[in-house]
């Protein structure tokens, strides 16, 4: 083994616990990466369908009473 190698393979075995920490971190933020998008993406499209699917629903309609209204402008004149 020429000289290079020894020293590489002496600062690998020093640094072998950060090295194999940091080869971890990549491995799992990897794993998560490729678990989190597919929840997302199928999340979205549910989504997605729920809403056309609420726009379609026929909808409550409201009353207004204007009376009420047209009183409370009698009362705003009288002060």
């Amino acid at each position: 083994m020429s000289q290079e190698k020894v020293t590489k393979y002496k600062e690998a075995k020093a640094n072998r616990k950060e090295i194999m920490k940091k080869e971890k971190r990549k491995k799992l933020i990897g794993n998560l990466m490729f678990a989190l998008i597919p929840i997302i993406l199928i999340a979205g499209i549910a989504i997605g369908i729920i809403d056309t699917y609420t726009d379609f629903k026929p909808r409550q309609s409201v009353e207004v009473k204007y009376s009420t209204i047209s009183n409370f402008d009698d009362l705003m004149l009288e002060e």
